[in-house]
Order: structure tokens, then sequence, then C-alpha cells
């Protein structure tokens, strides 16, 4: 059945607003998220949604087109094509893998291709479409469903099954479209650009993906890292983390002549406390110390519990400007108050210190500080010893 010039050039231009209008829909939508990967991440569904209603859209316009004339074979394919890209758009949220859906819209786009090769002769280079799907492919290695090995050798099959399709066509074309040279080099230019178009759409499927799970892995890493070198009760650095922080004080002391200071700090009479409020009180006792060290510190300073009620305290400085930290610590503290089943409690604390010195280690140092720290125990309590 022959076309009309006129339906010809209609036909070959809504082909050309279809393939442009998806183009360009990709295009606004990462324009939107400010081409910034983190809101490509929020919206992902939205995005692989957004692409499929609009091929549905098209596929319905074409639709249109080919009734004019009534040419029910093409038709009845957009339509079919049209139903299932409105149904991958709603899967997209309720998929349990998204790889799946990929996978059905690679099997649509392949039925789309042989269909219209079918119908129209290879030619206008439909049969090239085959190879559009091979980020597909990919993807779904990316994601685990299949080996990389698996999509290789599919790729390979898909390009083989494009030539053998396209030769068999040349001999099976059924005749539905008689095209004109103009709009058949309009068609086939627009067959390459559409190839384009859902390649360079399942690349960006691709990198918003591995930007996803990037991210994924770099917050479990650094749920990992809190947990491994963090107290759990206090939300200092545990004493694991100490020697990395003491290996690089000791660099910048011996290289660059910098200062620092380490402190053992004691709760006062702790298991007056755990015995007499019960332990409850006293990890209540435990988080308020830490808390309020960590808020006399500077940002260069690190506190460390140590073990039980102990405390280690780094501080890059040594000398007066180190104890005077140290004081504001103990002051602090002195002062605070846990209310614990309506009833106040307060705690002190004794602190010893040792600053670095030409030719110590970290035992050298925390020995020293333990030395001064019973020093104040003995001789009152509630004070710095260095």
């Amino acid at each position: 059945m022959a076309v009309s010039c006129n339906i010809e050039l209609l036909w070959g231009i809504s082909a050309a607003a279809r393939y442009l209008i998806l183009f360009y829909t990709v295009l606004g939508f990462m324009g939107n998220c400010g081409m910034n990967i983190r809101s490509l991440l929020e919206k992902k569904e939205a995005l692989y949604s957004r692409m499929y209603m609009g091929t549905a859209i098209f596929h319905l316009i074409c639709i249109a087109l080919y009734l004019v004339d009534l040419c029910w074979p093409p038709a009845i394919l957009d339509f079919v094509m049209c139903i299932t890209y409105i149904v991958l758009a709603n899967q997209v949220h309720k998929a349990r893998k998204l790889s799946n859906v990929f996978i059905a819209c690679g099997i649509a786009i392949m039925v789309n291709t042989i269909g219209h090769l079918f119908m129209m002769g290879p030619t206008l280079g439909y049969q090239n479409l085959f190879l559009a799907t091979i980020p597909v492919l990919f993807f779904i290695a990316y994601t685990g469903d299949w080996t990389l090995k698996k999509s290789i050798i599919y790729a390979v099959l898909l390009f083989v099954l494009s030539i053998v399709i396209m030769g068999v066509s040349e001999q099976l074309v059924f005749g539905f479209f008689y095209l004109g040279d103009v709009v058949r080099t309009i068609l086939r230019i627009l067959n390459q650009f559409s190839c384009f178009v859902f390649a360079s759409g399942f690349m960006v499927f691709l990198v918003v993906q591995a930007s996803s799970d990037t991210g994924m892995l770099k917050n479990k890493r650094d749920e990992l890292e809190i947990s491994a070198n963090r107290d759990e009760l206090t939300g200092l650095r545990n004493r694991r983390s100490i020697d990395q922080f003491m290996e690089d004080a000791f660099k910048r002391a011996r290289g660059e002549g910098q200062d620092f200071t380490v402190f053992m700090c004691d709760v006062d009479n702790f298991k007056r406390v755990n015995d007499t409020y019960g332990h409850d009180c006293g990890d209540l006792v435990l988080k308020n110390i830490a808390n309020t060290i960590q808020a006399e510190l500077r940002v260069e300073d690190v506190a460390f519990r140590y073990g039980g009620e102990e405390i280690l305290v780094l501080v890059v400085a040594g000398g007066h400007i180190a104890k005077r930290i140290a004081e504001r610590c103990r002051i602090a503290i002195e002062a605070s108050e846990v209310v614990y089943k309506d009833k106040s409690v307060k705690v002190t604390i004794t602190i010893g210190g040792s600053s670095y010195y030409q030719g110590a280690t970290k035992d050298d140092l925390i020995k020293r500080a333990d030395n001064n720290l019973y020093i104040g125990k003995n001789n009152g309590k509630n004070q710095v010893v260095m």
C-alpha cells in the first residue's frame, strides 16, 4: 500500500521528533539536576520511568500516523510497544531488580527492530538498533545478574543476528511502505541517531547505578570504620586507634619540632558511683565526662577511651599550653552534673600528663603520664600533675 508524499514527510518528521525529544528529555532531566550525580541518584527511578513514558508517547504518535493511511501492521506493532513501555515505566518503582526491567526493555527494542526490518527493509538502518541494546547487556553484567563473559557472548550474538536479519529481510520485505529518497535518507540518519540516544541513555543508567553503588560502599565503609575505631558507650575513639595518632604525633615532633602531650584521665571514686547508683548511672557519668572533655579540646586534639573509667587525651601542645587545656577539662567536669533518677551525681577527675621529649617512645609517655596520674590520686585527687 503506497503512502502519499505528505504522509511520508509527516512520518519522517514524527520519527525525528520521537528521538530528538527523547534525547532532550534525558538532557533536560539531567540539566534540572544540574548534572549533579548526587541528584541523579536520588531521582534515578524517576529518570528511568520518564524515559520509558517518553518512548511510549512517541510510539503512540506513530500509531496515529500509520492509521491515517490504514497501515495496520506497523500500527499494531507500535501499539504493543506503547503498552510495553507504559508497563515498564510503572514497574521501575516496583521491580526488585532494575536489571529485570532493562532486560525487558532490550527485548522490546529487538522486537520493534525486527518487526520494522521485515516491514520496511534493511536500507533504513533499523538493524543497527540491535547494537543499541549492547550497553544493556553490560549493565546487567555490572549488577551481577550475568557474568561479564556471558554479556560479551550475547553482544557478539546480537551483532551476528543483526547481520543475519538484515540479509533475510532483504528477501522478505512485505512492502507496506514505499518511501521516497529524501524520507529514506532522513530515516537512515534518524535510526543512526536513535542508536546514539538509546546507547547514551543506558550508559547514563550505568553511570548512575555505579555512582549509587559507590556511595553505598563508602557509607558502609564509614560505618565499619566508626564501629571499629569508636567506643560504643562514649563515642570517643577506642584504644585500637591510639597507635596511628601517636605515630603521626611522633613524626611531627621529630620532623617539624611540634610538641605534644599525653594525658591520662581517671574518674575519682568511680567505684563508689557504681556501688551507690548502679552501672547505668556509671555509664551516664562516663558519657558526660567524654562529652565535656570533647567540648574543651581543640580541633587538633584527640580523646580516646583507654579502658574502664580511664580516658587518654592527646594534646598537640607542650608545657603550659597543654596543662591549661587539661585544667579546663578538670574544672568543667567538676562543675558538671548528671541527673539520675532525680538525683544529682557529681564527680571529679585526676589527670596525669607527660609531654614529648627527645628519645621518648609511646610507652614511655603513657607510663610517665600514668605515674603522674597516681601521684595526683595519692595527693588528694581532682588535680592535674605533669
